[in-house]
């Protein structure tokens, strides 16, 4: 009986721990993920802006030659 009072006690103690820990996991998985998104994200607006350029430039050189 003492066993069993013990092992309850236990369980109830440590299982809102046991769920803080995996949501402290949770959190730092999501936070690497987003680290990731955001350098893509710079990575691709890069690029983005690069080609806009290289548009820009070949509708102004357009434009002057037919002039």
């Amino acid at each position: 009986m003492i066993v069993i009072v013990v092992t309850i006690v236990v369980a109830v103690v440590m299982s809102p721990a046991a769920a803080l820990c995996f949501f402290e996991l949770l959190a730092a998985l999501v936070g690497l993920a987003t680290v990731f998104a955001v350098m893509l994200d710079g990575f691709s607006q890069f690029l983005f802006g690069l080609m806009n350029a290289l548009f820009a430039l070949v509708v102004a050189i357009g434009a002057r030659w037919n002039r």
